[in-house]
């Protein structure tokens, strides 16, 4: 492969049924790469909660919006940047979630997507911008 990423992009609209049409693109290009199937299952969950998170948030702002998802294929890694259409968010601001505050029988579920992504992924970040969207990039070494 050249030392330029190839890359495969995808949108969906903001329909939960289409989060399994990423997680089956994300799929495909995982096992083209090589990685092996533990790496595929970390990130087909990953991509399916940067997903379904995107959804979520771009619902709220009006029918019709689309989520972007790109799949960057370089020789030694993939990464998979899931951007939205909802209102920008303060990412340092969101909490890591406890299993104690979690189990409580009157607690919210919600809340996991983003600390499942990152220990799911080599790398991770999300880009905020108010008014414009919300980009969560993932990077998944192919390792020897």
């Amino acid at each position: 492969m050249s030392n330029r990423p190839r890359i495969i992009e995808l949108r969906i609209p903001t329909e939960r049924r289409f989060e399994k049409v990423a997680v089956a693109s994300a799929v495909g290009v995982a096992r083209q790469m090589g990685f092996p199937q533990e790496r595929v299952e970390d990130i087909k969950t990953a991509v399916s909660e940067a997903v379904l998170n995107a959804i979520e948030h771009s619902e709220s702002e009006g029918p019709g919006r689309k989520i972007q998802v790109a799949f960057f294929e370089e020789a030694s890694r993939l990464r998979i940047d899931v951007t939205d259409q909802g209102a920008g968010f303060e990412p340092d601001k969101v909490k890591t979630p406890r299993i104690e505050d979690k189990l409580a029988p009157e607690a919210s579920k919600r809340g996991w997507g983003l600390y499942l992504i990152q220990r799911l992924v080599d790398e991770y970040g999300i880009e905020a911008v108010e008014g414009q969207g919300n980009t969560i990039s993932m990077v998944i070494h192919l390792k020897p």
